[in-house]
C-alpha cells in the first residue's frame, strides 16, 4: 500500500501496544504543534510482554510498515517491550526513516508520586 507523497502525509508515527503512548503522543503536540502524527496502538495483541521477541518483532514491523505507508516520516516506539525487541531491526531495514524509543512507564510513575498524572 502506497500513499502519495504530500506535505500532508510527512508524519511522524507514533506506535505502542496499548494507549500508554497517548502521553507521548500529546507531549509531541504540545512540543510540534504543526507536524502532524498518526497513531498505531497494538490493543489487539497486547500484553507484548508475554511474547516471544521474535513475536514481538513481527508485530512491530507490521506497525512500522503500515505507519510508513500512511506517510510516517519519523517512528516513535513508546513501548519498552517493542522497542527493546525490535529497535535495532528496525533501523536496519528502514536506515531513511529516524526512529526513537519513548516508553512512558517511569514518566508516569514520577507524576503519580507529585498527584500530577
Amino acid at each position: 500500500m502506497t500513499v502519495p507523497e504530500t506535505s500532508a502525509s510527512k508524519r511522524i508515527g507514533v506506535f505502542d501496544s496499548g494507549v500508554g503512548g497517548l502521553s507521548v503522543l500529546r507531549e509531541i503536540h504540545g512540543h510540534l504543534p504543526n507536524i502532524p502524527t498518526i497513531y498505531y496502538a497494538d490493543q489487539a495483541h497486547l500484553p507484548y510482554g508475554m511474547r516471544t521477541p521474535e513475536d514481538v518483532r513481527q508485530l512491530v514491523d507490521l506497525a512500522a510498515e503500515f505507519l510508513i505507508a500512511h506517510g510516517a516520516r519519523v517512528l516513535v516506539i513508546a513501548c519498552h517491550t517493542a522497542s527493546a525487541a525490535s529497535l535495532h531491526d528496525l533501523r536496519a531495514r528502514h536506515p531513511g526513516i529516524p526512529h526513537s524509543r519513548h516508553g512512558t512507564g517511569g514518566q508516569t510513575r514520577r507524576r503519580s508520586a507529585r498527584r500530577r498524572v
